[in-house]
């Protein structure tokens, strides 16, 4: 029966009729949230057993999803991508819902739930600061302020381009550092928290003064006397 049920002899329909001669029933029960258990009873009194992997709906429903994402940021940690982590977890017996293996969508969704990116330091794209220049990060942690307050002040002109050099490939900002400049960008941020305004707006911004070198000395230079006195 094996040999002819392989060759060309028979017909899909012929043996679906042989099929339903041969088979007295066929049970079937879940045992866990996606594995059947097949038992299949023949005419003749003997049965055969099997267990199928069956889709689930829900990520969270996967056995052991616990150690699925515990694996899936162990090897993150280890500087894998998805491709590679997927990869990996399914060698290992992993899988998603709906799907035999574990797909890179699923990784991809497990670490962005949890927030398992990259740092800054750790991108190609950051961008490090240099001797006698900030990066825009580097400066927005100095002065205790969002990155996206330095950008603001070199759109407004208070960091001229006279401050500013482009680093490659990227072409991002580095800023010179200059104590006239970072005393009159501190400054700003003074007047800034005075208002109440962690972020400006076209309001805001159109009451601080621009930046000018002859108050930024002055201010750098009262700065110094307060030190000296203290």
């Amino acid at each position: 029966m094996p040999e002819l049920w392989t060759t060309d002899q028979i017909t899909q329909a012929q043996r679906k009729c042989l099929l339903r001669t041969l088979i007295q029933q066929v049970i079937v029960r879940w045992t866990v949230a996606d594995t059947l258990e097949v038992c299949i009873v023949w005419i003749s009194g003997h049965y055969s057993q099997l267990h199928v992997t069956a889709p689930i709906h829900r990520a969270q429903d996967v056995p052991d999803y616990d150690r699925f994402l515990e694996r899936i940021h162990m090897l993150w940690r280890t500087g894998m991508k998805d491709q590679e982590i997927a990869t990996q977890m399914t060698e290992e017996g992993f899988h998603s819902a709906r799907l035999p293996h574990v797909s890179v969508y699923a990784v991809l969704k497990a670490r962005l739930r949890y927030h398992w990116q990259q740092t800054p330091e750790s991108s190609k794209r950051y961008v490090r600061s240099e001797l006698g220049y900030w990066s825009v990060r580097d400066l927005a942690a100095h002065l205790e302020c969002d990155a996206h307050w330095i950008y603001r002040q070199i759109e407004t002109g208070r960091i001229g381009a006279l401050y500013l050099k482009r680093c490659p490939p990227r072409n991002a900002y580095l800023i010179q550092d200059d104590p006239v400049l970072l005393a009159s960008l501190q400054e700003a941020r003074k007047q800034v928290e005075a208002l109440g305004e962690h972020r400006l707006d076209k309001k805001t911004r159109k009451q601080l003064p621009p930046f000018s070198p002859t108050l930024a000395t002055d201010v750098h230079e009262e700065a110094q006397t307060m030190q000296e006195l203290s």
